[in-house]
């Protein structure tokens, strides 16, 4: 997992997949001083100050991971041509 810093921010990504803030939809975090600032366990959107669990936002990666590779997969499916019986 990817984690991009600018000072404190934080940006959680997974192949081209980036988590964003359950609120308002931003990607730039900051982590909860109180409770281990970077490595924080909370999360603080940049924009509208949510806090949210970086659990959360790494399983949010990896739900839309998972639509996208079974969208994929469905995609494959389709185009994909059944062999006739001789």
């Amino acid at each position: 997992m990817d984690q991009e810093r600018e000072g404190r921010t934080l940006t959680l990504s997974v192949g081209g997949v980036t988590a964003r803030c359950p609120k308002c939809g931003a990607i730039e975090f900051i982590g909860h001083a109180e409770t281990g600032g970077d490595f924080s366990p909370t999360l603080i959107c940049t924009r509208c100050k949510t806090e949210t669990s970086r659990r959360d936002l790494i399983d949010q990666i990896g739900v839309e991971v998972m639509k996208r590779a079974n969208e994929a997969l469905e995609k494959a499916r389709k185009g994909r041509t059944v062999p006739k019986d001789k």
